[in-house]
């Protein structure tokens, strides 16, 4: 214990000293042993009055900032998690200008190498949404390039900055304490201890916070004369504006809701649209809060996304043109999980088709986990859902689609591929084995939502077959419920 603790208070002591040249003016805070440290520190009595209000002054004025800003950013953003990260980069640099905290330090020595890092952290961020719009065949839009350049750019790096700059002033220590191979050790199980830290956080807020893909409505399935620009608000106490599109069709078998999954927009989904519309049915497709046009930069996994299918369900219902006896529904990885979790407040859904779908959030946070090893997986997957209960204000334990199926009137067919490493078969197989009349079917060799596309004769048959029959595919033993 007297080793630990003649190791343990040098270092303290160095950390603190550290942080007090820059919380306190330099006459203000010293550590000392000897009789001329404490001769020093009795000296501190006859400072002027000022000097020593001057650390709880600029933490005042810090802390000023950041509320003045938490009132002004959050007049725009849909969530506190949003107006944190907007704020936490003004906020950095307002404590480093008054001297509270460090200011970042760029890992270069040379004027070249750090201009040439700040490209880098500029352009990086940058070239990746570009990169990304163009990939996914999206709509550009400057906006939205400088809100992805400022999250990942600012929100993530400057942070990250201070993260490593710690690092390497605790490895500085241990040389000083522990000259040799003995500093080496204990720098290498920091820096191991840092990045396993580091992973669940990154997971939880990129998986969280995405770059909002736009979606392309210039192509020539988007110019019929059918299709009508929607818009309409969520269900719940602080109702979002969601954007969309509802293709009519004269003499229709139905109206279909349409549920795109996570990380994309309407348009993604185009493909299973247009086989619904030539199908016969009305279709209703729009983004969810957080993707494509709809508002919000907060993706929740169903927690909140099952408010905006409720608002589509109402929309649907709102129409004159829409028949509240032949309405359905289908839904695609998150989609389909948040469709799994509004269905009970659907009574009027007589059908639901639910591809690739979760069956609960913890269980994908352990399969996105699944390459540690065993005994940090318990740790990390609890890091992770701390992180994101901090994100969204949801514990992941509790979003789980596979509980609300009790509760499901409308009956159920799953799709899934056998080669989704995504979302595993698994989910599906689970869910159907939940559901008591409920359909399933698993396309050999599809990967994550790939049936329709490699499949599609086979998708337009489920389709047909499972909403034939609106008498017939009700599960009289949840009906009314």
């Amino acid at each position: 214990m007297l080793k630990a603790a003649s190791v343990a208070i040098p270092l303290a002591k160095s950390m603190v000293g550290r942080i007090a040249e820059y919380g306190v003016p330099r006459n203000e805070f010293r550590l000392s042993s000897s009789p001329a440290g404490d001769k020093a520190d009795r000296s501190q009595s006859s400072a002027p009055v000022a000097s020593r209000w001057s650390a709880p002054l600029r933490w005042g004025a810090v802390i000023l900032v950041a509320e003045g800003l938490r009132r002004l950013v959050g007049q725009w953003t849909t969530s506190p998690s949003e107006t944190f990260w907007a704020c936490l980069p003004l906020v950095i640099l307002t404590a480093a200008a008054l001297r509270v905290i460090p200011p970042p330090k760029l890992n270069s020595e040379s004027r070249a190498g750090r201009v040439a890092i700040l490209l880098v952290l500029a352009l990086a961020p940058t070239l990746f949404s570009l990169a990304l719009t163009r990939l996914t065949q999206s709509r550009f839009s400057w906006w939205e390039c400088v809100v992805a350049t400022y999250f990942f750019g600012c929100c993530l790096e400057l942070p990250l900055l201070y993260v490593f700059q710690f690092r390497k002033g605790c490895g500085e220590a241990f040389e000083r304490r522990w000259p040799g191979w003995r500093a080496r050790i204990a720098s290498g199980a920091m820096t191991l201890g840092i990045y396993l830290l580091l992973f669940p956080l990154l997971l939880a807020t990129l998986a969280v916070h995405r770059p909002k893909l736009l979606p392309d409505v210039s192509g020539p399935e988007f110019q019929v004369a059918s299709l009508e620009r929607v818009e309409f608000s969520s269900r719940g106490s602080r109702p979002l504006r969601l954007r969309g599109d509802f293709q009519t069709r004269p003499n229709s078998r139905g109206t279909m809701i349409v549920c795109h999954g996570v990380g994309a927009n309407r348009r993604d989904i185009s493909a299973i649209t247009q086989l619904v519309h030539e199908a016969g049915y009305q279709v209703l497709a729009f983004d969810f809060r957080g993707h494509g046009e709809s508002a919000g930069r907060t993706i929740t996994y169903g927690a909140n996304e099952r408010l905006d299918v409720l608002g589509a369900y109402d929309y649907c219902l709102s129409r004159s043109d829409v028949d509240p006896g032949k309405l359905y529904a289908i839904g695609v990885s998150m989609g389909g999980s948040s469709l799994l979790l509004a269905l009970p407040d659907m009574p009027r859904v007589q059908a639901a088709i639910i591809d690739s779908a979760f069956a609960d959030l913890p269980a994908m946070v352990d399969h996105q986990l699944r390459f540690f090893p065993q005994p940090l997986r318990g740790p990390l997957h609890r890091v992770t859902a701390l992180a994101g209960w901090c994100e969204t204000g949801f514990d992941i334990e509790t979003i789980r689609p596979i509980d609300a199926l009790p509760r499901i009137a409308a009956r159920l067919q799953f799709i899934h591929g056998t080669e989704d490493f995504i979302v595993p078969p698994s989910h599906s197989e689970r869910m159907h084995a939940a559901a008591p009349g409920s359909l399933l079917h698993l396309e050999p060799f599809a990967p994550h939502i790939g049936t329709a596309m490699l499949n599609p004769a086979e998708y337009r048959r489920l389709l047909n077959t499972h909403c034939a029959s609106t008498d017939s595919f009700r599960n009289p033993t949840n009906d009314g419920q």
